[in-house]
């Protein structure tokens, strides 16, 4: 009965320690806000990406990846043009400032769509800092 127990103490010990549930918002260094923009506008042909960025490090940003995935109003992926998209933005950001922008991305699209669509599971998967050093979460899974 013992052993039963400590295996199982040992299984829960691990699965709080090692889940990917067990990284908390306070450890991402940063929040960001988005959305899939189709109106016209000077910024973009086609379309844009809506974003707001927040650095929540205490160090200044120099760049970072952005990643997500366009899809129809039917959930399904877009066949209209790339559905995962990998941006890199090079813009400098101070500790606990926010970025503000759309994002081009014309070059994604093949022809403009009737329809909306809309972008999903939008995480940063890498920020390189001015120092030097950067943050990786490649899969987002610190986010979701």
């Amino acid at each position: 009965m013992k052993v039963k127990t400590c295996k199982l103490l040992i299984l829960f010990i691990c699965m709080t320690f090692f889940s990917c549930k067990a990284f908390t918002v306070e450890k991402i260094p940063y929040l960001i806000e988005s959305s899939l923009v189709m109106e016209d506008s000077s910024d973009y042909e086609i379309a844009g990406l809506k974003l707001s960025f927040l650095n929540r490090s205490d160090k200044k940003v120099s760049e970072f990846t952005i990643v997500f995935y366009l899809f129809d109003e039917d959930g399904e992926p877009a066949s209209f043009c790339r559905s995962n998209v990998v941006l890199t933005v090079k813009n400098e950001i101070d500790a606990g400032q926010k970025l503000e922008a759309c994002l081009n991305l014309d070059s994604f699209f093949f022809y403009e769509p009737e329809d909306n669509y809309f972008a999903d599971y939008v995480y940063i998967s890498r920020i390189v800092y001015e120092d030097g050093t950067s943050w990786n979460d490649p899969f987002g899974l610190m986010v979701y």
